[in-house]
């Protein structure tokens, strides 16, 4: 398994807005990928993390409801899937398999995730 090298900036579950809906309603309106709403959000880049091979590939509603909110990973099928087949990472990469669009997840070592961060790739 390679390791793969990244800028991130960890932010907490809700950061847009002040109501988890106005989440909702930017990311309806956002153009692009969703995770440039983290990457315009966070203003740089303050870490540097290492990621493992194993990405999580989730559908286009699977990957903004944790782009907005970051819920319970059990709400997301497809995501709880794959996150256990992969032995549940503490910090990994989600893909949107149908948009290319990624994100990086840290669980801190709960069965939730903690933080999110947009990635760029070194």
């Amino acid at each position: 398994m390679g390791l793969r090298r990244a800028r991130v900036t960890w932010l907490r579950k809700h950061f847009i807005g002040i109501h988890p809906r106005d989440g909702e309603m930017i990311a309806a309106v956002h153009e692009g990928p969703l995770s440039g709403l983290l990457e315009e959000h966070a203003g740089g880049w303050d870490d540097e993390t290492m990621f493992g091979d194993g990405d999580v590939l989730v559908p286009r509603e699977e990957f903004k409801d944790l782009i907005i909110g970051l819920p319970e990973f059990e709400t997301l099928p497809i995501f709880w899937a794959r996150w256990n087949a992969i032995g549940k990472p503490t910090e990994f990469v989600v893909k949107c398999f149908e948009t290319e669009d990624e994100l990086a997840i840290d669980t801190q070592g709960f069965d939730y995730a903690r933080y999110k961060s947009a990635i760029q790739w070194v």
